[in-house]
């Protein structure tokens, strides 16, 4: 079976920062879509229809698989249906002109916020799952985790005074 690869999955993210750089406001996401799939050309894969779904090309779900890491990176808004590309996006769009790098990076920002996630959804003095936002008993303050694209340390104030809404624990 043949795979995306990583350049792939750049080559085809590219082309989303591209179209969203040249609309700021950004667009609903099957207008990007139709709007990548008329600049790249597509590959027979892309184009062929998954054997267990006839009708439902790969196309359009490789795109939307393949923009993940970059959500997560913090670098593209999906909200509503809609895209667009943040500051973050635009200097990544920017600074990673090779597809594979541009992917690798998202892809490696989004493995850092995904360990941070898993973190700092945990109280670290007793492990107890916290809901989101949990509160410190000592200073009032409520607590947001981390998202891994800024201080990775970004725990509450006092890790072992938080309270936790009730119903929301392990």
């Amino acid at each position: 079976m043949t795979q995306i690869t990583a350049k792939r999955r750049g080559e085809l993210v590219r082309k989303v920062f591209e179209i969203l750089l040249d609309n700021p406001d950004g667009l609903p996401a099957r207008e990007v879509l139709e709007r990548v799939e008329r600049s790249l050309p597509l590959t027979e894969f892309e184009k062929s229809s998954y054997p267990n779904r006839p009708g439902v090309r790969r196309f359009e779900k490789t795109v939307r698989f393949a923009s993940i890491p970059h959500v997560k990176a913090g670098w593209l808004v999906k909200s509503r249906g809609r895209w667009s590309a943040n500051e973050e996006g635009k200097q990544g769009y920017r600074q990673f002109k090779d597809p594979e790098q541009l992917e690798r990076e998202a892809v490696r920002l989004y493995r850092q916020w995904a360990a941070s996630r898993r973190a700092s959804n945990r109280c670290a003095f007793c492990r107890r799952k916290l809901s989101i936002p949990a509160v410190c008993t000592q200073c009032g303050r409520s607590f947001q985790p981390a998202t891994g694209l800024g201080d990775a340390a970004a725990l509450p104030c006092h890790t072992t005074s938080l309270t936790l809404p009730r119903g929301d624990s392990d």
